[in-house]
């Protein structure tokens, strides 16, 4: 089984798929939209302006600042200029390719943030294949860089990698992970594979609003209404109480239906519950 992991994954190479990627990078007058959120309580004064960037000008001041002083030699200020370079608006992919080459021991947040870039710029093949040099080269993995991978695969026509990422989660032991398992069933909705991800739905012994609305809403996404209907009541009976998300989804399966009936039934539950 492991061969077939590698196989598949070793395809995946950005060292030759960067030689025919076009540059992608954003203007420095661009306005960054960055989630710079992070539990780390931030004092230094470069990093302080750091999490207030905007653009690559501004970012390869803060990186020049930092290497003069030694800071860019530390691993949070480093992942934080990484961060910016690969999920900001005004960030440079190519240019967080570049720095990550030149990092001698990225951990798994750096890991995941190129897998996520890529995915951002719509790039699935370069952040699948980072995650394929994961595989290969034993990096340690958390529960995000499998959400990151799905995120990719879901831009790809085929389901063999997403598949391969689904067998690799169940084979290091990632399946009992409620994000995880979230994710997998987010996947499978979202291309269209219905009965694999009520497989996995079903399968889920712990499931919150995020499990059971994905399911949801991917039965009413896919004119499926009476499974979504269905599943709705089966929430109802449960122990999780539906979110706002969750009856936006319902109201779309009634209105696919043409149920005006159950469409104000659901109006009233809103009105006495939420």
């Amino acid at each position: 089984m492991k061969s077939r992991f590698h196989s598949l994954f070793s395809a995946y190479r950005p060292q030759v798929l960067l030689q025919s990627l076009k540059p992608f990078s954003s203007t420095s007058t661009t306005k960054a939209i960055w989630n710079s959120k992070t539990n780390v309580i931030i004092t230094n004064p470069t990093l302080l302006i750091m999490e207030s960037c905007t653009t690559m000008l501004e970012l390869k001041q803060i990186q020049a600042q930092m290497t003069c002083t030694g800071l860019i030699m530390h691993t949070f200020p480093l992942s934080r200029i990484l961060a910016f370079c690969a999920l900001a608006d005004g960030g440079d992919i190519q240019y967080a390719c570049l720095l990550f080459t030149q990092i001698e021991k990225p951990n798994t947040y750096m890991w995941n943030t190129m897998i996520r870039g890529y995915c951002k710029v719509q790039i699935p093949t370069i952040g699948f294949s980072f995650f394929g040099q994961m595989v290969r080269q034993c990096v340690e993995m958390d529960s995000r860089s499998f959400i990151f991978a799905l995120k990719a695969c879901e831009q790809f026509t085929r389901i063999l990698e997403g598949h391969s990422v689904h067998c690799l989660i169940w084979k290091m032991g990632f399946d009992s992970d409620l994000l995880v398992r979230n994710g997998l069933v987010h996947y499978y909705a979202e291309g269209g594979f219905l009965s694999l991800a009520r497989k996995v739905f079903d399968e889920s012994f712990v499931r919150d609003v995020v499990t059971w609305t994905t399911m949801i809403d991917g039965y009413a996404t896919r004119t499926c209404s009476d499974e979504a209907m269905k599943l709705f009541g089966s929430m109802l009976v449960s122990d999780v109480e539906p979110n706002e998300v969750t009856i936006i989804a319902v109201l779309s399966a009634c209105s696919d239906k043409g149920n005006v009936g159950v469409g104000k039934t659901i109006h009233e539950y809103v009105q006495r519950r939420m």
